[in-house]
């Protein structure tokens, strides 16, 4: 009877049951349709974020298979993306597509034991048959439990070109300063190590490159004392200066020395220019020593003239002491003056004997007439203003500038012959000869070194390709502007420009033509800004300029001015008009503005701003 019961069928317990079991598989359907939805749109956000990266990306299986690339990849490679597909068949290895094989089990071993790989360069080439040189960075990542490798390739052409740019830049001035006759070293002004010396400094110093460089200064090239070094210590200027260098045994030389401040590159150094004058050094000590052997025998005599007069009673052994101290005088004399005008002739620094009270040139010696271009008995009977350029008014300058710096030698400029004006240091004293006190002057050409030191200037300030200010001298002359802003409560302003599309420029019409878009860009900004703005190359072809004294609404005039008139402005190509456009992002100092860095960052933000508004308008930062 039990055993009936269990096993009859129960309908109303069976329903329950079941209703039961649908309302589970419900909530279950329910539950599996909402992570269907959230993954769905999870798949959407990370299609769109593939797609819109930039950079190229290839999502491969580990054996190389591709399973998605972006557009910016075909964009970078010169196809479109049906294009690139049909070439890919998209059953390419991807692998073979940017490894090569003599790097791929490397790589591969690295991004098993490592899961990631970066910077990995190498060369691609382009639809059109250009070379593309690219970073890529691997890395695995889980899809659908299945291990998958996701490449981001970079493109990093502009960057090599521009490496290689800096490299042949850097070698053309090595090459410069290394035929220079002049010592030129290069110190951190922080801890005082040697940072570079060119090739005339170590002959000086008696040491290899390797052995100067990375060494403190203090008391192994210069004789200095650590914590006194006289420009970064004791706050001196040196320039043109009398210094001493310490070679390889320690012996002190003695130099002419200048002194720059220069930033590069994000350090403090100390441009050092110096040159030999121990030569000269040895012909000033001879010549004081002859001058002083002279006066001593003057008073000498003078002194023994006066005992003679006092002393009648024994004139007659006073004329014959006189008559023989006379003889012996007067070979010192002549002896003194043989050496005198053996140095004289035979030295190859140029030497002129001038009358102080006429200015009429008195003697010359030969190496002063194959210098000047003249016959010496036609410069022996010319005035000193014949060569000589510079006004009564500039020479009486230059002695008060010599006075101040305490330097012993002038410097002019000088006539030659032939017209040629050069640059010299003249070392001037006075000298007795046959009875008449004369100006005794050596003079050194120093043109060279004052066109190398031009040079090292224009150099360090300005962009070598538009002639305006490169983008550290630019930010030099932005912050003293804005210290005088903030110290006189005076307006500034600060514009961005970036030339529109400008890598297409350089696609379309060659870099040549991109150069010529860059100078043409600059000249009109700079005939269309006012004489006391400041303008500057800070990128490739991003500009940025200054507005002194200039409020937000100026600002954005004078913008829209520019603006509208580079639009008008066009370079002729090799196959027509060049027209281009600009972008142009605005900013305007605020009192709580210390650096140029936050100009920079807000006018950048506008500039951007502008490009994603469409590109050639001004937009002004809030």
């Amino acid at each position: 009877m039990t055993e009936l019961w269990e096993n009859t069928i129960h309908p109303q317990q069976d329903l329950q049951a079941a209703k039961k079991r649908i309302a589970e598989l419900e909530a279950l359907v329910a539950e599996r349709a909402l992570e269907v939805v959230a993954l769905q749109e999870k798949e959407k956000q990370y299609k769109t974020l593939f797609e819109g990266t930039p950079g190229g990306l290839v999502l491969s299986t580990p054996s190389g298979r591709i399973i998605s690339i972006n557009e910016g990849l075909a964009t970078m490679m010169g196809y479109t993306m049906d294009e690139f597909r049909r070439n890919l068949a998209m059953n390419s290895t991807a692998l073979d597509f940017y490894l090569d094989p003599t790097d791929r089990e490397p790589l591969l071993d690295h991004l098993a034991r490592e899961g990631v790989v970066k910077g990995h360069e190498l060369k691609l080439k382009r639809k059109d048959g250009s070379s593309l040189h690219v970073s890529v960075d691997m890395r695995t990542l889980d899809f659908f439990n299945r291990p998958h490798i996701l490449s981001t390739i970079l493109d990093i052409t502009d960057l090599k070109q521009a490496e290689a740019a800096l490299r042949a830049n850097e070698n053309y001035l090595r090459t410069l300063l290394d035929s220079a006759h002049v010592g030129i070293m290069l110190i951190d002004a922080n801890d005082h190590t040697i940072v570079d010396i060119n090739e005339f400094g170590r002959q000086l110093v008696g040491l290899k490159k390797e052995d100067i460089t990375n060494k403190v200064c203090h008391k192994f090239v210069c004789p200095a004392e650590e914590k006194k070094c006289p420009v970064t210590d004791l706050g001196q200027l040196v320039e043109r200066s009398e210094r001493s260098l310490l070679d390889k045994d320690g012996l002190e030389i003695p130099i002419h020395k200048t002194v720059t401040r220069l930033r590069y590159q994000g350090r403090d150094l100390l441009l050092e220019s110096f040159v030999n004058i121990q030569e000269l050094k040895t012909t000033q000590q001879e010549l004081r020593q002859a001058h002083d052997e002279l006066e001593d025998k003057v008073e000498e005599r003078t002194q023994e003239l006066t005992r003679a007069n006092e002393n009648l009673t024994r004139i007659n052994e006073q004329i014959s002491q006189e008559i023989k101290i006379r003889k012996e005088t007067e070979a010192a004399l002549r002896d003194s003056e043989e050496r005198f005008r053996s140095v004289f002739e035979n030295n190859h620094a140029v030497m002129l004997l001038v009358d102080p009270s006429s200015g009429r040139i008195e003697d010359a010696n030969p190496a002063a007439a194959n210098y000047y271009g003249y016959p010496r008995e036609q410069l022996t009977s010319m005035h000193a203003s014949e060569i000589n350029t510079q006004s009564k008014e500039d020479i009486e300058q230059e002695l008060r500038k010599a006075k101040v710096e305490i330097r012993s030698h002038l410097e002019f400029k000088h006539r030659l012959a032939d017209g040629t004006l050069r640059d010299v240091e003249v070392f001037s004293g006075p000298i007795a000869v046959n009875g008449r006190i004369l100006l005794y002057s050596i003079i050194h050409d120093i043109s060279k070194r004052k066109r190398m030191e031009k040079q090292l200037t224009e150099l360090a300030t300005k962009d070598s390709l538009t002639k305006i200010s490169n983008r550290r001298y630019f930010m030099e002359r932005a912050y003293d502007e804005i210290a005088r802003s903030r110290r006189y409560n005076s307006p500034l302003s600060m514009i961005m420009i970036d030339i529109d599309y400008f890598k297409a420029v350089n696609d379309t019409h060659g870099h040549i033509a991109g150069d010529e878009v860059l100078k043409a860009m600059t000249k009109a900004s700079l005939q269309t800004l006012r004489e006391t703005d400041i303008f500057g190359r800070i990128g490739g072809e991003e500009f940025a300029a200054i507005l002194i004294n200039t409020d937000s609404k100026v600002a954005q005039d004078i913008a829209e001015r520019l603006r509208a008139t580079l639009a008008e402005t066009h370079v002729q190509g090799d196959s027509g008009p060049i027209n281009f456009t600009v972008s142009i992002g605005v900013t305007t100092m605020t009192a709580e503005d210390e650096t140029v860095e936050g100009l920079l960052k807000r006018a950048d933000t506008a500039l951007y701003e502008a490009k994603r508004g469409g590109r050639n308008r001004v937009v002004i930062f809030k």
